[in-house]
């Protein structure tokens, strides 16, 4: 009997082994232990507070930093920085000291596309500050457009202090704030500055109007951020993006989120919103990868991703998983196909 077993056994591997199959590669055995052991899980939601609707605004990059800088300063819930405040600070930002302090601490970064860096130089194109300016100002007033988040983050720098989402809601409705209507209000005024410099048309003119409406609207930012941000809360050490431009750089995204997340930071993607929604939007859209954890139904790794649309997701976000509070899930291959830039800030000890 025992002949017969090791015979049939024999036979068995035999034919085993004779079946033809794809022969798997060292890399292909390896890859997927190692996505596994590097996907640890984790989840900074926490420590962010709840997501926030950036409604018709264009200033879904002021949430994304604002949601940085919360988090890099320790601040913790419900305490938020206010992404209003950051997007005020940034159109007022003194260019010159973003400047200094990116050729001090990052001499390679390329910060946003929306600024124009010779490196081999280093010098800045003389248009970076209107530019710069004129970006924030038009995601101010709800036009579409992408400030440059790393910019955003070294503009904060150059405040005395922080300012909360207590002392300046970033959602139009300005009952929220005290003293009344002061968002719209501000908002209104930016819109009719806007129309009546559209209506200039002599050089000359336009230049000396131009002038007076970036004093005016000055002015009126720097009024609202004392009115409303008073007191400021002290920061206690400045704020370093690190940035990667994945179109102009290459690089792994996923490989920047690891990095990001072992040192137990969120990291902002500026994503390709035509491969993010289905309303069939344009340009880029930031976002803030606060999670992941593996998924051993799909056997990959999934990352949990913080909008600025409020609780709206199902049927607006294409190939993700829409979670109750305003956050979603999707997967790496997502991430890769859609991610233009990356933003995080690293401690800074």
């Amino acid at each position: 009997m025992k002949t017969i077993f090791f015979v049939r056994l024999a036979t068995l591997l035999f034919v085993v082994w004779a079946l033809p199959s794809p022969a798997l590669t060292s890399e292909e055995i390896l890859n997927p232990i190692a996505d596994r052991l590097r996907c640890t899980s984790q989840d900074f939601s926490n420590q962010l507070g709840p997501v926030r609707d950036q409604q018709s605004r264009g200033t879904c990059w002021a949430y994304a930093v604002s949601d940085l800088i919360t988090q890099a300063l320790g601040i913790r819930p419900p305490e938020q920085i206010s992404s209003y405040d950051v997007a005020i600070q940034a159109y007022l930002g003194e260019t010159g000291k973003i400047r200094d302090l990116a050729a001090k601490f990052g001499p390679q970064t390329i910060l946003s596309k929306n600024v124009a860096f010779d490196s081999t130089r280093g010098k800045w194109a003389r248009e970076i500050q209107e530019r710069s300016r004129l970006k924030a100002y038009g995601d101010l007033i709800g036009q579409n457009g992408e400030m440059g988040m790393a910019e955003a983050i070294y503009s904060y720098n150059f405040v005395n202090g922080v300012c909360f989402e207590r002392q300046l809601r970033s959602t139009p409705d300005g009952s929220q704030l005290q003293g009344g209507n002061a968002v719209p209000d501000i908002e209104a005024a930016l819109k009719r500055n806007q129309k009546l410099l559209e209506s200039c048309s002599c050089n000359r003119a336009t230049d000396n109007f131009l002038k007076d409406l970036a004093i005016i609207q000055n002015e009126l930012l720097k009024k609202l951020t004392e009115d409303h941000c008073n007191p400021r809360t002290a920061q206690k050490s400045p704020l370093i993006p690190k940035q990667v431009r994945f179109d102009l750089q290459g690089g792994d995204p996923i490989r920047e989120i690891d990095d990001a997340f072992a040192k137990n930071r969120s990291i902002a993607l500026s994503v390709d919103a035509q491969k993010l929604f289905y309303s069939g939007a344009s340009g880029e859209h930031a976002i803030v990868v606060v999670g992941r954890t593996w998924s051993e139904t799909n056997s990959s790794c999934e990352y949990k991703i913080r909008n600025s649309w409020g609780t709206r997701c199902k049927g607006e976000v294409l190939g993700a998983k829409c979670l109750d509070d305003g956050t979603f899930i999707v997967n790496a291959d997502k991430i890769r196909s859609m991610t233009i830039e990356s933003v995080w800030i690293p401690p800074a000890f």
